[in-house]
């Protein structure tokens, strides 16, 4: 065995797998075992609960749980454990994790500051915003790529010492005085003072290379990707010195119109979809880049 190992990742699905390979990280490299990757099925999560309460000594987890077969996930016995997790700084979840976030709420995490949750695969919305109302204080990096909407006004309140905050730019965020015509939207109910960097998840429709959507669901999007990149601004955010793009459909599939485009003017031809998405999409960004050297709203 390795009983010195200290990072151990697996990409793949483990499922009945997964018992063997917990007993004998827990019984070889319990003290060593700094970093975990794990790919599990629903079912499995009472294992995982039972191996991280051994595992003491983890710094970094990072689990991606499948679609459970059935509608209730029975943890078991590891229901009723309340772990110390002491020396767990990072910790990130994709997937149908609603049921392990509900159980680790309740834990003692004192070191946690790095917080990722992935769950665009399902529509069923954890319990984010009770995680972080008990784990939220200590946060420095919070990363939320989810389908439905959250409220990010509440969630910097519960997390002030932020640094890196990442969104999803496609959700729809309430605007002031709950006006659907204003351009305002609530961001935050005060500014952060220490966030530095914003990640954008989202705005491929912004962007030109969305999935073909109705014209009236595009421009709806494209309006609530404006005015949440407007909200970015130095008064907001007083540190503020970076925003960054995030989706990497996006990245990959932009850099492939770009390169059309470009052969495109080579051949003496203009126009086209992907300048006009272009256009638009350089607006949201040079309003941001605006609001970050001026200091204003936009």
């Amino acid at each position: 065995m390795c009983p010195n190992l200290e990072i151990f990742v697996v990409n793949w699905p483990i499922s009945s797998e997964f018992g063997p390979v917990a007993d004998a990280l827990c019984t070889y490299c319990a003290k060593s075992l700094r970093t975990v990757h794990w790919h599990i099925p629903s079912e499995t999560l009472p294992k995982v609960i039972w191996s991280l309460d051994s595992l003491q000594s983890l710094r970094s987890v990072h689990i991606e749980v499948e679609s459970p077969a059935t509608e209730t996930l029975y943890l078991g016995s590891a229901a009723d454990l309340h772990l110390t997790l002491r020396n767990l700084e990072q910790l990130s979840l994709r997937g149908h994790f609603q049921d392990f976030l509900e159980q680790i709420t309740g834990w003692s995490l004192p070191s946690l500051r790095s917080l990722s949750l992935d769950c665009m695969a399902t529509s069923d919305l954890p319990d984010i915003m009770e995680f972080l109302a008990q784990h939220g204080s200590g946060l420095m990096f919070l990363d939320l790529n989810c389908v439905c909407t959250l409220n990010t006004a509440a969630i910097l309140d519960l997390c002030p010492s932020l640094t890196s905050f990442t969104f999803n730019a496609d959700w729809y965020l309430s605007t002031q005085g709950d006006d659907s015509s204003s351009d305002t939207v609530t961001f935050v109910n005060r500014p952060h003072q220490n966030i530095t960097e914003i990640g954008c998840h989202g705005l491929l429709e912004s962007f030109g290379v969305g999935f073909g959507m109705s014209q009236i669901r595009t421009h709806i999007i494209q309006r609530t990707n404006e005015k949440n990149m407007a909200a970015l601004t130095k008064v907001n955010f007083p540190n503020l010195k970076k925003v960054r793009v995030l989706s990497r459909p996006l990245l990959r599939r932009w850099r492939r119109l770009m390169g059309q485009q470009r052969a495109a003017f080579r051949d003496g031809i203009s126009g086209g979809i992907c300048s006009i998405r272009w256009e638009f999409a350089w607006k949201i960004v040079r309003g941001v880049v605006g609001n970050l050297a001026s200091g204003g709203h936009g």
